[in-house]
């Protein structure tokens, strides 16, 4: 398949993968916030490590295989991870401080 004369289905592929990184990163959080801090910090790195990895063998994919607009792709998909970034972080911020996980006893 050849999608490199459309941009605009390249640009939504690349958000497409952002948004799929970051809520499996949200849901991560969620279902590990509970354990105490080690396991917590522990989990979320490796997690992350894992959907990085799993981000640049799809990201590889899209652009040898499918042959995406490669300049609307990865400027896209840059602009998407850095502030999706911020998303889950402040999802993370608003879960420590939310009411719920407050009362929740550490595991």
């Amino acid at each position: 398949m050849d999608f490199s004369k459309s941009l605009w289905l390249s640009v939504g592929l690349a958000q497409a993968i952002c948004i799929v990184n970051v809520l499996l990163g949200c849901l991560i959080a969620r279902l590990t916030f509970h354990r105490k801090f080690e396991k917590f910090v522990g989990i979320v790195i490796g997690s992350m490590a894992a959907r990085l990895i799993m981000a640049a063998i799809i990201v590889w994919v899209c652009i040898s295989i499918l042959k995406v607009n490669n300049v609307g792709f990865s400027i896209s998909f840059c602009i998407g991870t850095f502030i999706f970034l911020f998303v889950e972080i402040l999802y993370f911020h608003s879960l420590a401080d939310s009411p719920e996980m407050k009362k929740r006893p550490r595991k």
